[in-house]
C-alpha cells in the first residue's frame, strides 16, 4: 500500500472512531475499522445491484448525459 492509500484508510476509519465508555484504544479501533468495512460492503453492495437502465435513467434526469 503506498502513502496515499494509507492516508486515505486512515480517513476513513477515523470517521468512525470514537472512545466508549469503559472502551479500549485497541477496542474502539477494532470497532472503527469493522464499522468502516461493513459501511463500504453495503455501498459496494449497491454498486453491484446498479443497472444500466438506473445508470442511464438517472444520468438523464440529472442532465449529465449529452
Amino acid at each position: 500500500m503506498d502513502r496515499f492509500q494509507k492516508e486515505n484508510a486512515i480517513e476513513k476509519i477515523d470517521g468512525y472512531f470514537f472512545k466508549r465508555p469503559n472502551e479500549t484504544d485497541l477496542g474502539a479501533f477494532m470497532r472503527a475499522k469493522k464499522e468502516t468495512i461493513d459501511n463500504m460492503q453495503r455501498q459496494l453492495d449497491a454498486i453491484n445491484e446498479i443497472t444500466l437502465v438506473d445508470f442511464a435513467g438517472d444520468r438523464r434526469t440529472s442532465a449529465r448525459l449529452d
